[in-house]
């Protein structure tokens, strides 16, 4: 008789009677991911999901704290933009509207960005491409932490990260071969060998 019936529901009894009531509803957090990986410096919006909810749902931090500069709302938004490195394990409750209450562990684990060389060295080269400003804060620090964007800066995240794309859209490489060594050999009719390299 209650099938189809909203969650909850209300029944009036007028008379005695006998009744049976089975639930196939689970009221779960278990489709979140376990990790939550980020990139630093950049801006997220991320939503928790729980299963089964009667809204409003409340979500709140039992253990554990996020990055410096994300936050978790009751809503369950984890916003922000992560200024440190590392890992940071959380412990989450969540409550719903009639009072159903489930807990989340998970990791927040903040890695660094990918930034393109092209994009790093722009401020030295005068390309015309530019750093983000949560860019800057970052790598400084992340650097030398004397305040802005230098060349110190640019070299410890190479450093850290030797495997950044050269830019956004990876160019072909330009190969060009330069003679090397007696340049008369090279001559039409000399009659000795010329050497030559490679430059990539």
């Amino acid at each position: 008789a209650l099938a189809g019936q909203p969650n909850p529901t209300t029944v009036e009894a007028t008379a005695p009677l006998e009744a049976e009531a089975r639930f196939d509803l689970t009221f779960s957090t278990a489709s979140n991911p376990a990790v939550l990986e980020v990139e630093a410096s950049k801006v997220y919006n991320l939503s928790l999901v729980v299963e089964n909810a009667n809204p409003p749902v409340t979500w709140s931090i039992l253990a554990g704290e996020l990055p410096e500069g994300m936050s978790l709302d009751q809503i369950g938004k984890i916003r922000g933009v992560a200024m440190e490195k590392g890992s940071y394990p959380l412990s989450l409750s969540v409550q719903d509207g009639i009072g159903l209450s489930g807990t989340l562990t998970v990791e927040v684990k903040v890695v660094d960005p990918v930034i393109p060389l092209e994009v790093l060295t722009s401020p030295f080269l005068l390309t015309g491409l530019e750093l983000e400003l949560n860019q800057r804060i970052y790598l400084d620090r992340n650097g030398n932490r004397n305040g802005s964007y230098d060349l110190g800066d640019l070299r410890a995240f190479v450093l850290a990260n030797p495997d950044l794309p050269i830019s956004a859209a990876m160019v072909p490489v330009l190969e060009k071969l330069i003679p090397m060594g007696d340049m008369r050999a090279l001559s039409v009719g000399g009659k000795r060998g010329g050497r030559g390299e490679e430059i990539r």
